[in-house]
């Protein structure tokens, strides 16, 4: 499966909240949102929410990523500059629970149709990880040499006429 963007959250105009992470491909909720589950420094939507200890809510993918692209070990937390690592952080279940329950509409798409996929933000992951048309994954082929990333849609056509592909069309068939 092909990485979602980097990580970064933008509040659009129509105040619907666009979430690009790692583990969270682009969606957008269908709903504005308290100022309680807004992250502090882009005033977005707290995905995967965890606290300092002070109680400030930060997202757990923006503290990993910070961390593993600087090489720390803590970090400082953005509201109260308290050094924070990744065991000090705990789950706020309080702010996780309103936030995983948000309706939220997958923003893939071919460049022409659109993913019409519409669920709780807990299950975005599982929906484009693997069911999502509008992902792009790793060709079936590619332990014989293909590394084609295909829109799952896809997939299927683009695997028989692969040049990788060892099996004869008229066998896959059968």
């Amino acid at each position: 499966m092909e990485e979602a963007p980097a990580s970064g959250r933008v509040k659009r105009p129509d105040n619907n909240i666009q979430i690009s992470s790692k583990s969270n491909p682009d969606c957008t909720f269908s709903l504005d949102m308290p100022e309680t589950f807004m992250r502090s420094i882009f005033r977005s939507v707290l995905v995967k929410p965890r606290q300092c200890k002070n109680g400030h809510l930060c997202c757990y993918d923006c503290v990993f990523n910070l961390l593993k692209t600087e090489k720390k070990k803590c970090a400082k937390c953005p509201e109260c500059r308290i050094s924070t690592s990744m065991a000090s952080l705990s789950h706020n279940r309080i702010a996780a629970a309103f936030t995983d329950d948000l309706e939220v509409q997958c923003d893939q798409s071919d460049g022409e149709n659109r993913c019409d996929w519409l669920g709780p933000m807990c299950l975005s992951d599982d929906h484009c990880r693997n069911s999502c048309e509008y992902v792009r994954v790793l060709c079936n082929n590619n332990e014989h040499g293909c590394s084609e990333r295909i829109l799952r849609k896809d997939l299927t056509e683009y695997e028989i006429h692969c040049s990788f592909n060892n099996t004869p069309y008229d066998l896959c068939q059968q």
